[in-house]
């Protein structure tokens, strides 16, 4: 097997994003943000056929600043679902 150029964890942060779906437990969400960066995570939810109202308060109440709370909740979305629309990858 040939060696790896970087560690496995930078491939990871590259190439891997998470959702919260299933999971309002904020000190997972903030693990995985602290890990993989604001950038990659990304907030879900099984709608229709799951809604926890408790999951959405404790998701707006993350210990986010606006700008990381927007990526969270609308604009790393966008960007990936735009990116898979065009054919390409986020």
């Amino acid at each position: 097997m040939k060696a790896l150029r970087r560690q496995p964890s930078d491939y990871l942060r590259e190439n891997v994003y998470v959702t919260n779906s299933g999971v309002a437990w904020e000190p997972a969400i903030m693990f995985c943000h602290s890990v993989l960066g604001a950038d990659r995570v990304m907030y879900a939810m099984d709608y229709p056929y799951q809604y926890v109202a408790e999951e959405v308060i404790t998701c707006d109440n993350l210990p986010l600043n606006a700008v990381d709370k927007k990526k969270f909740f609308q604009t790393n979305a966008e960007r990936v679902f735009l990116a898979v629309a065009e054919g390409g990858a986020p």
